[in-house]
């Protein structure tokens, strides 16, 4: 919206523009303080993956528990507090670069009605539910993720590549979505003889990291 030259599109995974309500982040807050992120691990699976995964996907599910673990009571509240106070709706209206909206089917923290909004709001956006799915739909279902987001970006790259018959992809891989959001301002290439950055944008664990680049 405020830099549309340093991009070329947008897949927004498992987001949104609010996350209301302010009670339920207050809540979260009371829970890390005094019982600390052990507190919150439950119910943070519970909602990041449906049901039947975490039955089927031990490994994994034990992963981002671990994971979950090792985050630092202070940096989650503060995280906790950006997203409780984020309100970028309007902003939505200023984006015209090429956008991709993923939501999980049953993803009860960024639900398809909030994806829903940032599809209408975006002129031109396309949207892409992945079925049995919830808000780590890159983990829970890796190669229909994986096809939405290279499909995209695939279909960008061919309007980049006839003006100006240069060509370059990022290739996901699946999981390990939290690496992404940390690497991504590194990754450039130069093209036509100008700077560029592709950015792919999500809640940081629900985007796929970077492969390679060709």
């Amino acid at each position: 919206a405020r830099y549309p030259e340093r991009i070329y599109s947008l897949s927004l995974c498992n987001s949104a523009s609010e996350m209301p309500p302010r009670s339920l982040w207050e809540e979260r807050f009371d829970i890390a303080r005094t019982q600390g992120i052990a507190g919150l691990v439950d119910g943070t699976i519970k909602r990041w993956f449906t049901a039947p995964f975490i039955e089927r996907a031990p490994q994994e599910i034990e992963k981002v528990r671990q994971m979950i673990l090792g985050t630092n009571v202070n940096g989650y509240m503060a995280c906790g507090s950006a997203v409780r106070d984020m309100a970028q709706s309007t902003m939505l209206l200023k984006i015209k670069t090429p956008t991709l909206v993923l939501s999980g089917q049953y993803d009860p923290a960024c639900t398809v009605d909030q994806g829903t909004v940032l599809h209408r709001l975006i002129d031109g956006s396309k949207m892409v539910v992945l079925k049995d799915a919830a808000h780590l739909s890159n983990i829970e279902q890796p190669a229909a993720f994986n096809s939405a987001v290279r499909k995209f970006i695939g279909s960008v790259d061919k309007i980049v590549d006839m003006t100006s018959g240069s060509y370059f992809a990022l290739v996901p891989a699946a999981g390990g979505g939290a690496r992404m959001a940390a690497d991504l301002p590194k990754q450039y290439l130069s093209l036509a003889g100008r700077p560029m950055i592709r950015q792919t944008l999500g809640i940081l664990c629900a985007v796929p990291r970077i492969e390679r680049v060709f």
